[in-house]
């Protein structure tokens, strides 16, 4: 399995990438819903240059983090997925928008690399370092949102 390399802002490089798996993802009709009920929740993401460096923002937070994965399995650096989270209650984090390249997703030639299971823990990492945070939740399922639990370092 080849390493995934995941960072909070993108080399302007990506750009292309990034609009192809943020706005025009092949399978983005299977999730519209929720995705429609992100974007009336914390809003429209846009892309966002600084300098080289490319983020995502919306109209509504100012404080939206992202979590881009970067792949070599293909022989060269590719954007394999995209997180965007937010901090929007005390004790949670809320998975705003999760999105991987359909060549990283489970029916795609690089399915091995499981992006998605390995995003969402590099998420609960990351949460578990914020103080107070116990929990992530994860809007994509069509009847309910999807709650996961955030191990602390240290609990047993």
């Amino acid at each position: 399995m080849h390493d995934l390399v995941f960072c909070s802002s993108l080399d302007r490089a990506f750009l292309d990438d990034l609009e192809e798996i943020l706005f025009f993802h092949p399978q983005q009709s299977k999730v519209r819903n929720a995705i429609v009920e992100s974007i009336r929740k914390f809003g429209k993401p846009e892309i966002i240059q600084s300098g080289t460096r490319l983020r995502i923002g919306t109209d509504r937070f100012d404080h939206i983090q992202g979590l881009f994965v970067i792949s070599n399995s293909s022989g060269r650096a590719q954007l394999a997925g995209v997180g965007l989270y937010v901090r929007d209650h005390p004790g949670n984090i809320s998975i705003v928008h999760i999105a991987v390249h359909q060549d990283y997703t489970a029916s795609g030639e690089h399915a091995e690399q499981m992006v998605l299971i390995r995003m969402i823990n590099e998420l609960r990492r990351i949460a578990a370092q914020i103080k107070g945070i116990d929990k992530i939740t994860l809007l994509y399922n069509p009847k309910q949102a999807i709650s996961i639990s955030v191990k602390k370092h240290g609990a047993g």
